[in-house]
């Protein structure tokens, strides 16, 4: 019912806003997949897109292209903005973080093509799943907040919701191409068997062509 109303279409809360985020699973996909598969120590990994971060990155033109297409939307953004005065407290710490993230400084100007975009928080962040694990994510000091931060935009997650997530490892989904080669993809809910449903009717389709060719030229002879 949070998605659907007969009598009003809200579709798009599905899309936007607080209700459109799952439980976020990447942190521990990667625990998962670590534990499995890794080699190098787990902090090692962090410390490319924490440096990232906390040193700034140049802005190419897909990302000065959405940045600015979405400038408007960023700035009327609930994290960039308070409505009333029980969002004071909150005011400064959004702005601060959240709108110069894209905004330079306190005007509305977005950072452009060649600009440095800084992201301190998310380094941040990352700082602490790396030295402390995935507990501190879903059971330990992030989870508060990434809580208080989704249900702020109108989400409904909750800590239960954190603490008994888990990461499931399940058979990956797969179509032979060309009788010599296999392709991989991950199964659903995530979108993998679209792409490998088009690559194996444009298989049959190059197969079909090649055996017209060679009917046309079997009968030329």
């Amino acid at each position: 019912s949070a998605f659907y109303d007969c009598k009003n279409l809200i579709w798009c809360l599905a899309i936007l806003g607080g209700l459109a985020i799952g439980i976020p699973g990447e942190i521990a996909g990667f625990w998962k997949a670590h534990k499995h598969y890794g080699k190098l120590p787990w902090s090692v990994l962090f410390k490319p897109a924490i440096d990232m971060c906390n040193e700034g990155f140049a802005i190419r033109k897909a990302l000065a292209f959405t940045i600015l297409k979405c400038k408007d939307k960023l700035w009327q953004d609930r994290s960039f903005r308070f409505e009333n005065i029980t969002e004071i407290k909150n005011y400064f710490f959004h702005v601060f973080f959240s709108r110069r993230v894209f905004f330079k400084g306190d005007s509305d100007h977005v950072y452009g093509l060649g600009d440095t975009i800084y992201r301190p928080r998310l380094g941040k962040t990352l700082s602490i799943i790396a030295e402390q694990g995935p507990s501190a994510f879903y059971e330990g000091v992030l989870s508060d907040d990434i809580c208080d931060e989704i249900q702020q935009h109108g989400g409904i997650i909750n800590r239960y919701d954190l603490e008994t997530y888990h990461a499931r490892v399940k058979p990956a989904i797969k179509v032979t191409i060309g009788g010599n080669y296999t392709a991989y993809g991950v199964p659903p809910p995530a979108s993998s068997a679209i792409p490998l449903l088009i690559l194996k009717v444009m298989d049959g389709k190059k197969n079909k062509i090649e055996s017209m060719k060679k009917k046309k030229h079997t009968d030329f002879v």
